[in-house]
């Protein structure tokens, strides 16, 4: 279990040794918990406390982006607010990169954090349905999803995402089986959900 639990997170994950991140969450925290098991030895995991993030908040990308040692946050909101902050984490910090270019929460994301696309969203008002690319520190614009949505998970790379299911609507419901595929120029939508 979590150390402090909390709903609307999102990780990154490590390589030969099982190393999970989960950051902040609802209520809008600042916090960041790592999961480590070793493949070679057994022994129970267990989550530890990581370095806060710089601006406490819930509802960013969800998907996650990078690895346990280079994770990349997108968004979000505080108690009444989307924000365009991103923040990049190296394994020990957070540090605060480029501004996505507009206040969005909710969002869906793929790949690394050198070549992040990010898609969809809320701002606070308006479902959205942009896409834009990250290069480790700043972002340029991207093509949109074929329709607004939020609360959407994507995963992939940047050149070859998919967005799975969300809101289609201003409630936070998920009211999609829809998946889209991007495939690093255009989105098309793949099979639906059962």
């Amino acid at each position: 279990s979590l150390g402090t639990a909390r709903t609307l997170l999102s990780g990154a994950k490590g390589g030969t040794t099982l190393v999970n991140l989960a950051w902040c969450g609802t209520p809008q925290r600042n916090i960041t918990e790592e999961f480590n098991n070793s493949f070679q030895v057994v022994t129970a995991g267990a989550w530890a406390s990581g370095p806060a993030i710089n601006t406490g908040r819930r509802g960013f990308n969800q998907g996650g982006v990078g690895t346990a040692t280079a994770g990349l946050i997108i968004g979000g909101s505080d108690a009444t607010n989307a924000t365009n902050k991103t923040e990049e984490y190296d394994g020990s910090s957070w540090t605060e990169t480029g501004n996505y270019p507009s206040n969005l929460q909710n969002s869906g994301s793929a790949g690394t954090q050198t070549a992040a696309y990010n898609f969809g969203g809320h701002d606070g008002s308006n479902l959205l349905s942009a896409g834009n690319t990250y290069n480790g520190s700043s972002w340029s614009g991207g093509t949109a999803l074929p329709a607004t949505r939020w609360q959407n998970v994507g995963g992939g790379t940047s050149t070859s995402a998919i967005s799975v299911a969300g809101a289609t609507s201003g409630s936070p419901v998920p009211s999609s089986d829809t998946t889209l595929e991007w495939d690093g120029s255009s989105w098309t939508e793949g099979g639906d959900l059962s």
